[in-house]
């Protein structure tokens, strides 16, 4: 049996953290051409609302939307910074979001 060699130590280079990049108009909206309900409404909510997908989208329940009012809430349990925060829908998410509402029982 052949002795196991070990690996030279590779050291990582140290890359600064850089500030999230925003999408233009044109890239977004390819973003949304290649997508597929309800990812599509999710992406739409993101860019137009500015709401995290993963920490944010991904945890709203129907409860944390006011139409009526065109606000969205999130959870402080699920915000970056700990604290509840109301959003404001523009019109193309209202109704992107009406259309996925579960009927009245």
């Amino acid at each position: 049996m052949k002795a196991r060699t070990r690996s030279p130590r590779v050291e990582f280079f140290k890359v600064p953290r850089e500030k999230d990049c925003v999408l233009e108009l044109a890239e977004g909206d390819r973003l949304l051409a290649e997508c597929a309900e309800p990812l599509k409404t999710m992406v739409l909510v993101g860019l137009h609302c500015g709401v995290r997908m993963r920490s944010e989208i991904l945890t709203l329940q129907w409860t944390n939307l006011d139409l009526p009012r065109r606000t969205l809430t999130v959870a402080a349990a699920y915000s970056k910074n700990g604290k509840a925060r109301t959003v404001s829908l523009n019109s193309t998410v209202l109704a992107a979001l009406e259309r996925h509402r579960e009927p009245a029982t």
